[in-house]
C-alpha cells in the first residue's frame, strides 16, 4: 500500500494525516522538491541512512533557526525513524533584498563625543573625523533579510514534500525487501517440516547410541529392562525438541503478520532475535547430524533476515 498525505496550514502549523501506511520500508533513501513564491525559491534535498531512532540534520541559514523545530516535527513524525539529512538551497528573487544594512546613529554620536573631546584633550586634529567613526565597531551591521510568514512556511511546506518524496523512494525499496523477507521466512518453514521427518530416525538413532554405550559397560544378562527404559525415556524427554519447533513456527507465524503492520522494523528484529534463540538451542538439543545441518541453513536464513529488519523502518 501506498501513503496518502493530507497536508494543512493554518497559522504557520502543518497537520499530516495518513490515510493509508505502507508496512514494510527502507530507511536509507533520497527525495527532493523544489517551491517558489514572489520572494524565495526553495529546494530541498533530503537523504535517510540508517538509524534506531530518528535523528535529524538540518542545515538551514542562520536566519531561518526559529523555523527549525517546525520543521523537525514535520518530518519527524513523516519518518519515525533514519539518520536523516535536510539540505536547503534558498535564492532571493531580484526584488528581495538579500542583505539588510543598519547604521546606528546613537553609537555614532556617542563616538564622535568622545573622539571630539580626546581631540582637544591632546591636541591633535582629525582631517576626517566622520571616517575615523563609520569605521568604528557597532556602527554598520549587516543581516540576512528577514523572509515573510509565507516563505517560512513555503521553506517548511518544501521539506515535507522531499520528506514524501523520500518515502516514496523508502517503499520502493521496502517491496523488494519485503519479497526477500517473506521468501527467507518461507525457506525456514520448509526447513522446520524437514526437521519433523527425521524425528522418529533421530530417536531410534539415540536409542541405538544408548544401547550401544550401555552394552560396553554392562553385561545384557544382567541388564534391568524396565530401569533401563525409564532411564531412556528420561533422556528421551530432556533431548525433545518439540516446544522449540513450536515455537519457532509461531515466531514465523507472528514474523508474516506484523510484516503486515506499519511501521514494523523494531518489532521484525526483536522477533528474528527470539527465531534466532530456538534455532539455537534445536541445534544443542537435536544431537543428531542430520537435524544440526538443517539448523545451520536455518541459522544462515535468519542471519540474512535480521541484516535486512535492519535497513527497516
Amino acid at each position: 500500500m501506498d501513503i496518502l498525505y493530507l497536508m494543512l496550514c493554518k497559522s504557520n502549523s502543518y497537520f499530516l494525516i495518513f490515510a493509508k501506511v505502507n508496512n514494510v520500508q527502507s530507511m536509507t533513501g533520497f527525495g527532493k522538491s523544489s517551491m517558489e513564491n514572489t520572494e524565495i525559491a526553495v529546494t530541498c534535498e533530503a537523504r535517510s541512512l540508517n538509524g534506531k531512532f530518528i535523528e535529524i540534520d538540518i542545515r538551514l541559514p542562520k536566519h531561518l533557526y526559529e523555523i527549525d523545530v517546525e520543521i523537525r516535527k514535520a518530518v519527524g513524525d513523516m519518518l519515525k525513524r533514519g539518520s536523516v539529512v535536510l539540505v536547503f538551497n534558498i535564492s532571493n528573487k531580484p526584488n528581495t533584498l538579500g542583505q539588510k544594512i543598519t547604521v546606528s546613529e546613537k553609537v555614532a554620536k556617542e563616538y564622535y563625543t568622545q573622539l571630539s573631546g580626546l581631540q582637544k584633550a591632546i591636541g591633535l586634529e582629525s582631517k576626517d573625523l566622520f571616517g575615523e567613526i563609520i569605521r568604528m565597531p557597532d556602527i554598520i551591521q549587516t543581516s540576512e533579510a528577514g523572509y515573510s510568514d509565507e516563505s517560512k512556511s513555503l521553506i517548511v511546506a518544501t521539506a515535507v514534500e522531499a520528506a514524501k518524496q523520500l518515502i516514496n523512494f523508502r517503499t520502493a525499496e521496502g517491496k523488494s525487501i519485503a519479497i526477500d523477507l517473506k521468501k527467507h521466512v518461507e525457506d525456514i518453514e520448509a526447513r522446520v517440516a524437514l526437521i519433523d521427518e527425521h524425528e522418529i530416525p533421530r530417536k531410534e538413532a539415540l536409542k541405538e547410541k544408548m544401547y550401544g554405550n550401555l552394552s560396553q559397560h554392562k553385561d545384557q544378562d544382567k541388564l534391568d529392562e524396565n530401569r533401563f527404559e525409564q532411564e531412556m525415556l528420561y533422556y528421551l524427554d530432556k533431548w525433545d525438541i518439540s516446544e522449540e519447533k513450536t515455537r519457532l513456527k509461531q515466531h514465523l507465524s507472528y514474523f508474516k503478520d506484523t510484516m503486515d503492520t506499519p511501521f514494523c522494523g523494531k518489532k521484525l528484529y526483536f522477533i528474528c532475535q527470539e527465531m534466532n534463540r530456538e534455532a539455537n538451542t534445536l541445534g544443542v538439543k537435536s544431537n543428531y547430524f542430520a537435524m544440526q545441518q538443517i539448523i545451520v541453513e536455518v541459522k544462515e536464513r535468519l542471519e540474512q533476515i535480521k541484516e535486512q529488519v535492519m535497513n527497516v523502518v
